[in-house]
């Protein structure tokens, strides 16, 4: 998991530019309703699974964050979306080439590594997890993601589309 001690993204996205507002739908077939709360902080109510979810969308030099913080959390789980027509990409960052890039000094944070032992068939079985945390207050380094300038930091498996579902398709 690869998070941020602040909303990643410089500003508020402009929702009269991004018009993410409205219901999607997943690969597996679950709808997702996207409801703008506040235009002016870039906050919106995420819903899916009758849960209500707030998520602050922000941008920096045309690239688009979607960041949430769970009750309780200190820090933001965050992704990159791309609107393209009634399609809505969802790219989430890569934990381990967040980690490679920390440590190579390209952008400033800390890798946490833990363990844990879980059972799985009546077996032990140990996990290994690595939590990213971004904790540059000037936000350079989304500058650098926005640029093109960092390689690819994506995690391919945990990102996908959503199709936008319109009234008539319903």
């Amino acid at each position: 998991m690869v998070t941020s001690v602040q909303p990643v993204g410089a500003k508020p996205v402009d929702f009269a530019k991004v018009q993410i507002e409205g219901t999607w739908l997943d690969d597996d077939g679950t709808e997702t309703a996207l409801i703008i709360k506040d235009r002016a902080t870039g906050t919106m109510s995420y819903f899916a699974d009758e849960e209500e979810i707030e998520i602050i969308v922000r941008q920096t030099h045309g690239m688009v964050f979607a960041n949430l913080r769970e009750e309780g959390e200190k820090h933001y789980s965050w992704c990159a979306i791309e609107l393209d027509g009634d399609q809505l990409s969802v790219r989430m960052p890569d934990a381990d080439s967040f980690a490679a890039l920390i440590e190579k000094g390209a952008v400033p944070g800390k890798v946490l590594k833990t363990e844990e032992m879980i059972e799985n068939q009546g077996a032990p079985f140990k996990v290994s997890n690595t939590t990213i945390v971004l904790d540059d207050p000037t936000g350079k380094w989304v500058e650098l993601l926005a640029g093109g300038k960092l390689d690819a930091p994506w995690d391919k498996e945990s990102s996908g589309t959503l199709r936008r579902i319109r009234e008539a398709q319903r």
